[in-house]
């Protein structure tokens, strides 16, 4: 499906206005004082799989950060843990050009969080400064992919 200056699966498209529907469902609730549940955490989970799949794609819109290009034959990855109904492991691929490559995988880093606030991220309604309950390893690495989290509200 055509979505802009990109295009999506039938499917992703399909997940992607669920999220969005949740979130601004979620916004007028909250402005009307009315109670607002989260999706089932089955529901919870697909839309945090979109979001982690989406991030490589807006990370390679980033511009590449300074310093030594990443080695040749190892795709690095940011280790995300989603904590609560929605939990599970997803590894980001953070070195867009090394995205298809086989090869080994390293961890450069691990991020927690709680399955909501990944999607509030995702959505920019939380700071990436302010997002993670866990984070380990390379502290630039997780700002990045955190802030690139908060840039897909603006797809």
């Amino acid at each position: 499906m055509p979505y802009g200056g990109f295009s999506l699966p039938l499917r992703d498209a399909l997940l992607e206005r669920a999220f969005e529907t949740w979130i601004h469902g979620w916004d007028v609730a909250e402005a009307v004082e009315y109670p607002y549940a989260a999706p089932a955490g089955p529901h919870l989970k697909q839309l945090v799989g979109l979001a982690a799949r989406l991030v490589p794609q807006t990370l390679a819109a980033l511009p590449a950060p300074p310093g030594d290009p990443p080695p040749s034959g190892v795709r690095r990855v940011l280790r995300l843990e989603i904590e609560g109904p929605a939990r599970g492991v997803w590894r980001i691929g953070i070195d867009p050009k090394a995205e298809n490559e086989a090869g080994p995988v390293e961890d450069v880093a691990e991020v927690r969080l709680d399955g909501v606030e990944f999607c509030e991220l995702a959505a920019g309604h939380l700071a990436p400064e302010e997002a993670a309950l866990g984070q380990d390893g390379d502290k630039d690495t997780i700002l990045r992919v955190l802030r690139a989290t908060a840039a897909l509200s603006r797809l």
